[in-house]
């Protein structure tokens, strides 16, 4: 296999004669690499990418909207009873 440096330069030169369908292609290819990078994790340590992120705020407003949330005195409940479920410090 090429290595890195000889590998971009062989691509640099097969892009420059491209077409415009292999070029759409390459885009293609390009965009749905960088659509699987991972952005983020939720509180449970799942991994996201920019597509699972995307769905996660939405469902997050949607619940917002629907008036589920927590005062704040509700969310320090709940810290405090998520605190003591590892048990003593």
């Amino acid at each position: 296999m090429m290595e890195n440096k000889e590998l971009k330069k062989e691509l640099l030169k097969k892009v420059s004669a491209a077409d415009d369908l292999l070029l759409i292609k390459i885009q293609s290819i390009i965009e749905a690499y960088e659509d699987d990078e991972i952005v983020a994790c939720t509180i449970e340590g799942k991994s996201l990418d920019k597509n699972g992120y995307r769905n996660e705020v939405e469902r997050s407003l949607k619940e917002s909207k629907a008036g589920n949330t927590l005062t704040t005195d509700e969310l320090k409940i709940e810290f405090e009873d998520w605190k003591k479920s590892f048990g003593p410090e």
